[in-house]
């Protein structure tokens, strides 16, 4: 059906074959929107997509605040400190992890 759907006419009888990548498919279905041109604001969506990953995964040990803000770095070199502030804080948003947003050491999960 989406193949069908990504044809169109631009005139008289001329079809336009249109095309979408499964990243921008993926984004447009979760509700998000297309990728900015800004590249500093395209680095901050990206650590964003990064960490709802990351923070979906319940099971996975998540690093502290400047462990991870180190490696967002790694990975995006235009992220500035307070584009991942923001994208962190979206992220918790996101996937409900409030834990994660807390001052201080994690509980532990056993001792509940």
């Amino acid at each position: 059906m989406l193949r069908e759907d990504l044809v169109f006419h631009q005139g008289m009888n001329e079809p336009v074959q249109c095309r979408i990548h499964a990243k921008e498919l993926h984004r447009m279905l979760r509700g998000d929107e297309a990728l900015p041109t800004n590249p500093t604001h395209r680095a901050k969506q990206q650590c964003f997509e990064w960490l709802v990953e990351m923070f979906s995964d319940e099971d996975r040990d998540i690093p502290p605040f400047a462990l991870l803000r180190q490696e967002a770095n790694e990975l995006f070199p235009r992220l500035s400190d307070r584009a991942f502030k923001e994208a962190r804080k979206s992220a918790i948003e996101r996937t409900g992890r409030h834990d994660l947003a807390k001052a201080g050491r994690r509980k532990n999960q056993i001792s509940k």
